[in-house]
């Protein structure tokens, strides 16, 4: 059984702090989880002398070494495990004095005694981001944002999960009304509160809806986001400014913020007619239905049959898209908007495999440059997902894309997902895999 990396590197680490002392009487690959390895080289210093078990116990690395192999065995399980712990924590005692004294076996009762309380150990780290909240806390306001800006990733990310499991409340967020917003706008700072409006009660944040200063800062658009999407209270959400803004939002590629906003809004109807004229608006839809008038609005009503009994004929309205060149198919799949189509029409159970045959017989001679792009290597990936790609035609796809080299991480990417490398090593084995693929699917 092959140990996993983080399970060897805690081994490997045992392994050599140990080598010098005893023989391992078992091979590396027995262990099949940090707590039974951790247990298996424990019970290995257990067997040692008392006068080299207490001279481990009081140097350096080898009382590190211990202390974290305690640590991997929380929480305790087995009465074997309890034993080891009785039998060190008893040498410790019997060497009270002088363990106590040590700073090296100090840590190790520190150990013990959160071991037989189940608890986990506790990193410095948490310590430091508390230290550093409460400073936050009790330091101006222009400094707590400009602290807040050069926090690094690492920093921001111990201080959010610190605050996720020890915030059931506001903390004191009374304090910082005037510089809340200012704190969004960091891009790093921006991080932390996208995570604690989730905790805040609305009636505390009510100075923060300011939606035309905020949608449009690159980065405090993403806690507003948050924020919007969870709000329930109607006299918080019933802003005349944020319903005309919505076509702002769409325009200037805010779509977050559009897409919190109507979250919000479906909560209540009051807000959902105002909303749904300008969203007609956007979209150019507002004018009525006419049936003497020919337009796309004919297709829905033409097709009705078809897509309620999941068969799409290829009507003559349709077959004009039979008549794009190739070309335009190309340039569509390596757009932005158009390759969001293009997926669309190849996942589609209604439209018909003419259609679908049509669009990809435009990359046949081409396949290179489609798999690159970064919006055509989700195009190949629809296109590979497609019900018309059976076994056998992905095999001869395959084929065509083995003498292609190509640098771009889309295109080694899409050859990972496709098994480039088992298929030119072993074909019948892959062969085999993309049976199963395929059944899956389908089912």
């Amino acid at each position: 059984m092959e140990v996993p990396l983080s399970e060897r590197m805690v081994l490997d680490k045992c392994a050599e702090e140990c080598v010098y002392n005893i023989d391992l009487p078992w091979p590396l690959s027995y262990s099949c989880s940090s707590a039974y390895g951790a247990e298996l080289f424990l019970s290995a210093l257990a067997r040692l002398k008392h006068k080299r078990l207490l001279e481990l116990l009081f140097s350096g690395t080898s009382s590190r070494t211990i202390e974290t192999l305690f640590y991997a065995l929380v929480p305790i399980k087995e009465s074997t495990t309890l034993e080891l712990l009785e039998k060190f924590s008893d040498l410790l005692c019997d060497n009270w004095n002088d363990a106590v004294t040590c700073q090296f076996s100090a840590f190790l009762i520190r150990c013990f005694a959160r071991v037989a309380a189940r608890r986990p150990k506790v990193f410095i780290l948490e310590r430091r981001c508390l230290l550093l909240l409460q400073s936050l806390l009790n330091s101006s306001r222009s400094s707590r944002c400009s602290r807040l800006f050069i926090l690094t990733r690492a920093a921001l990310s111990s201080l959010l999960s610190l605050l996720s499991r020890s915030m059931n409340r506001p903390l004191r967020m009374q304090r910082a009304f005037a510089d809340l917003r200012q704190l969004w706008l960091g891009k790093n700072s921006s991080r932390v509160w996208e995570k604690l409006v989730l905790t805040c009660r609305e009636e505390t944040l009510q100075s923060l809806w300011e939606v035309a200063e905020l949608a449009a800062h690159p980065c405090a658009n993403f806690p507003l986001q948050k924020f919007m999407a969870c709000v329930k209270s109607l006299e918080l959400v019933r802003v005349s400014s944020s319903t005309p803004l919505i076509q702002k939002f769409l325009s200037s590629d805010r779509w977050g913020v559009a897409q919190a906003l109507l979250r919000c809004a479906a909560r209540h109807e009051e807000l959902q007619e105002p909303l749904l004229k300008e969203l007609r608006q956007y979209f150019r839809a507002s004018k009525c239905f006419s049936p003497r008038r020919r337009s796309a609005n004919h297709i829905p009503r033409g097709i009705r049959r078809d897509i309620r009994d999941k068969t799409l004929s290829m009507r003559p309205r349709f077959r004009i898209l039979l008549r794009i060149c190739n070309v335009s198919v190309h340039f569509q799949a390596k757009n932005r908007c158009g390759s969001h189509v293009l997926q669309s029409a190849f996942r589609s159970n209604t439209l018909s495999e003419d259609l679908k045959e049509k669009l990809i017989k435009a990359f046949e001679d081409d396949w290179g440059s489609l798999i690159s792009d970064v919006y055509g290597s989700h195009v190949f990936e629809s296109i590979w997902e497609c019900s018309l790609f059976n076994v056998k035609r992905r095999q001869e796809l395959m084929k065509k894309l083995v003498p292609i080299r190509s640098d771009s991480k889309f295109w080694k990417f899409a050859m990972l997902r496709c098994d480039m490398y088992l298929f030119r090593k072993d074909r019948k084995a892959w062969v085999e895999k993309m049976k199963k693929s395929v059944k899956g699917a389908k089912h």
